[in-house]
């Protein structure tokens, strides 16, 4: 017998990552592939590699996805 998915847990509110960003079940976050430098980066060691111009595009992501974060929560 099939029995429905059970409810996120209450101890899951202040995680951060793919809960709250509304990722699926793979674990897949919903925006990859729309911010290109942001993907890139995953330490602070990443953004010493980037140039002046990907700085400014990585605020113009940064800036976007905190809007499309926010408007959907």
């Amino acid at each position: 017998m099939n029995q429905p998915p059970s409810p996120p847990s209450a101890g899951t509110a202040g995680t951060a990552g793919a809960a709250q960003t509304g990722a699926g079940p793979a674990g897949q976050v919903p925006t990859k592939g729309r911010f290109p430098i942001l993907d890139r980066v995953t330490t602070p060691r990443d953004l010493r590699n980037l140039s002046v111009d990907q700085l400014r595009q990585l605020a113009e992501e940064l800036r976007a996805e905190t809007v499309d974060a926010v408007s959907t929560t």
